[in-house]
């Protein structure tokens, strides 16, 4: 699946892939031009929007939400840890 995806990516010019010197089964994959201008839109395009929903939220929920930050913050740390591990 993995390698599917990256096929895709490729073709879109959105990475750059190619053999690891170090290791003939790997490759190394790199973001090109187009694709950190991708990945900087879309990431852009996200932060609008949460901020467009955060301001429909009442005095009382953004307070709720602000103070919930590192709670939040610590659980997707946790889960980025995570993320390189099989369960």
């Amino acid at each position: 699946m993995l390698s599917r995806i990256t096929t895709q990516l490729c073709d879109s010019g959105l990475i750059k892939r190619s053999a690891d010197p170090k290791n003939r089964r790997s490759a190394v994959v790199q973001a090109t031009t187009a694709g950190r201008r991708s990945r900087e839109r879309i990431h852009r395009e996200r932060t609008q929007a949460l901020a467009a929903h955060i301001e429909e939220l009442d005095e009382r929920q953004r307070q709720t939400l602000w103070e919930a930050l590192p709670v939040l913050e610590d659980l997707a740390e946790r889960l980025a840890g995570r993320a390189g591990r099989r369960p």
